[in-house]
């Protein structure tokens, strides 16, 4: 009889190899489908936005509020007088209290001007205020409203001198407007404007769609409070990836305050974010789409939101089925792309197979997001009024990672518990990986997962002997990554293993130093102790073990042959033959 066993030389043998193969390119979630409910208001321009206990409101020609399954929930009749199909939207925001606040257009024409009306409604759903503030001037169809920490701002555009004209911004009081000045030299008409306000902020974005000067968007913020005007001004960032005109910006506030920014160059989507305290997060605007398609205005249409905890952002945008250069973009394919990065980076675009009107920029979709659930609110080509389509991501949620404070091994075994309640997980598809320089470089190390395919109950992902191999607080890192029955990819937050020396290996061989053992058994030079007694010479100089500390002067070498040599020589260690 024979049996036949792997030698232990292999598994680091393995891990090597690996390293120098590198790993393979991070698996992408499959996405969940949208489900395309129908028409749920009426009207063509809109705004929509989430307030508080997950509702969502909406304005266009009447006044929306849905709930977070999509189920209207209530429809007032207080809405926009411009439903046109070359109108820009109205604005809404909600405050953390509950109030709504809306700014929309009515009467007036494009070259005089329009009369802008603000009204709220309090929590309590009384609409108490009413009034036009500002004056009817050319081209004031742009409009923008934001709450944040108590106070109301509101906006208009004016291009009373040509097409390059200034926002006007405004701080509502409760019954009246107090002008607070103009942003200048960041719109142009034809471009749209993004308000929305939290955590005692206000952001800001708008375009100058210039023909055959490159064009340009900006992104500003500023404290709510008496020096809004002059913080926007100096907080004022200019974003010009891409060619040609640019436009259509778009702003969206995670459950973090992180601001998310869209806008379109020609015939493409980018995307950066900045973090609640101001830094940009990507060096470079991401190119998310291309090929968007032949238009009046060439700058790629989108729209943009984020899952609550940031790290699921997802685009959608038009791409124009029209061969003419002057066309509105009354034909548009829905494209949609996502990110379960934060942003790093994005899927493929797919067409979501419905097409709609883009309106020369100005029939513009919206979508919003309660926890990680997305609403796509737009006009939809074969239905009357507005549409809606919602995408739900599932959750995953890993917790209890093991170990945690400081080990004295240079090989632990890792575990973290994982759970999800939607379709449940797939167990055979548990893997992690290691990384042995913060996170730079990893490498797949196996890992097994308790439980039945399609478990909802909490389990637990298991990684034995993880061969960090070095002594470090910093470094030795793990993430685990799961599928579940549903197809979408999860991955865990990154652990850090905290391995401290001495550590102690037992040694089958001879002592460190000058310790040898007697083939006969008997006493060595360096007093190797007797069955059952003590070591004369104290803890240290035992025969049994070798004693080391995993500091840089102990970790692993990195490789030095060709990797070619290396497998052929695993080859010949991957077996070892025992007979009885």
């Amino acid at each position: 009889m024979r049996t036949e066993k792997i030698h232990p030389r292999f598994v680091l043998l393995t891990s090597i190899v690996l390293l120098l193969i590198g790993l393979p390119e991070e698996t992408r979630a499959n996405p969940p489908a949208w489900d395309f409910q129908g028409t749920v208001a009426d009207g063509l321009q809109f705004d929509v936005v989430r307030g508080p206990s997950d509702i969502l409101h909406l304005v266009s020609s009447r006044y929306y509020q849905y709930d977070d399954q999509g189920a209207q929930l209530l429809v007032e009749d207080q809405g926009d007088g411009r439903q046109n199909p070359l109108d820009f939207a109205p604005a809404i925001a909600v405050g953390d209290d509950g109030t709504v606040h809306l700014v929309t257009r009515h009467g007036g024409e494009l070259n005089t001007g329009h009369d802008i009306r603000y009204r709220r409604r309090t929590a309590a759903g009384v609409w108490d205020v009413s009034y036009i503030f500002g004056s009817q001037v050319p081209r004031n169809y742009v409009v923008g409203v934001a709450w944040s920490d108590g106070h109301v701002y509101l906006a208009h555009s004016d291009t009373s001198a040509d097409f390059w004209g200034v926002i006007h911004l405004f701080e509502e009081l409760g019954g009246s407007a107090s002008a607070l000045g103009d942003l200048q030299g960041i719109w142009r008409a034809d471009a749209d404007i993004r308000m929305r306000g939290a955590g005692g902020q206000v952001h800001l974005a708008s375009g100058m769609p210039d023909p055959g000067l490159g064009g340009r968007v900006y992104y500003l913020w500023g404290n709510a409070g008496a020096n809004l005007l002059s913080e926007l001004t100096a907080n004022q960032v200019q974003h010009n990836a891409g060619a040609e005109r640019k436009g259509g910006p778009e702003l969206y506030l995670d459950g973090n305050d992180a601001v998310h920014f869209t806008y379109g160059a020609e015939f493409a989507a980018y995307y950066n974010q900045y973090l609640a305290t101001g830094p940009k997060v990507l060096s470079s605007d991401a190119v998310v789409m291309t090929g968007l398609g032949l238009w009046q205005m060439k700058y790629g249409v989108s729209t943009m939101a984020s899952a609550d905890s940031g790290d699921i952002v997802v685009v959608v945008a038009l791409r124009s089925n029209s061969s003419d250069p002057d066309s509105c973009g009354e034909d548009s394919s829905l494209l949609w792309s996502y990110s379960m990065d934060g942003g790093q980076s994005f899927s493929a675009p797919v067409d979501m197979g419905h097409t709609s009107n883009g309106g020369c920029g100005r029939l513009r979709p919206r979508l919003t997001a309660i926890g990680q659930k997305f609403f796509l609110f737009y006009k939809d080509n074969n239905l009357s009024g507005i549409s809606l389509a919602t995408l739900e991501f599932e959750s995953t949620d890993f917790s209890d990672f093991s170990p945690t404070g400081e080990v004295a091994d240079d090989t632990p075994d890792c575990s973290v518990q994982v759970r999800n309640e939607f379709t449940g997980l797939d167990i055979s598809s548990a893997e992690c990986e290691y990384s042995t320089n913060g996170g730079a470089d990893w490498t797949s190390w196996p890992a097994t997962c308790t439980g039945a395919d399609g478990t909802n109950a909490p389990e637990t992902i298991s990684s034995a002997g993880v061969p960090f191999l070095q002594e470090s607080s910093t470094q030795n890192q793990i993430r685990f990554r799961i599928t579940s029955e549903g197809g979408q990819v999860a991955v865990s937050e990154t652990y850090t293993v905290s391995i401290v020396a001495p550590i102690v290996t037992p040694d089958a061989g001879t002592a460190e130093g000058d310790a040898t053992v007697a083939d006969d058994g008997g006493s060595s030079d360096a007093g190797q102790e007797s069955d059952g007694g003590e070591d004369p010479n104290g803890p240290g100089v035992s025969g049994g073990c070798s004693c080391h500390h995993l500091g840089a002067d102990n970790h692993a070498p990195p490789p030095s042959l060709p990797l070619l040599l290396l497998v052929l020589v695993g080859l010949g260690l991957i077996r070892r033959r025992i007979r009885p």
